[in-house]
């Protein structure tokens, strides 16, 4: 198999598994479960990655928008994170306006 079809193949999964994290991004059990799972394929299949060979145009348009949804997802996990955090404050703060 050519690089080139190595490549398509695991930008083709890449993307499939971004998309499956961002469905799961209210639940944060099965959000994080999808993160843990691209990360370990991501380990796993990091050496295609580091193939010596230039990649054509569209392939490196795609790893550039992996990369945007990447850091999309970085952010909603930041977020949900947060709402976590701040819960318990929001919370107590509006009991407080009720006594």
């Amino acid at each position: 198999m050519s690089i080139s079809n190595t490549m398509t193949d695991f930008l083709d999964v890449a993307e499939q598994k971004l998309s499956d994290a961002f469905s799961h991004a209210r639940n944060a059990a099965e959000f994080s479960s999808c993160l843990q799972q691209f990360q370990s394929w991501l380990d796993e299949h990091s050496h295609i990655l580091n193939a010596p060979n230039p990649l054509p145009k569209d392939q490196m348009s795609r790893i550039r928008s992996i990369v945007r949804k990447l850091t999309t997802l970085e952010l909603v996990a930041n977020n949900n994170a947060a709402l976590v955090t701040d819960m318990p404050d929001y919370v107590d703060n509006s009991l407080s306006g009720l006594r």
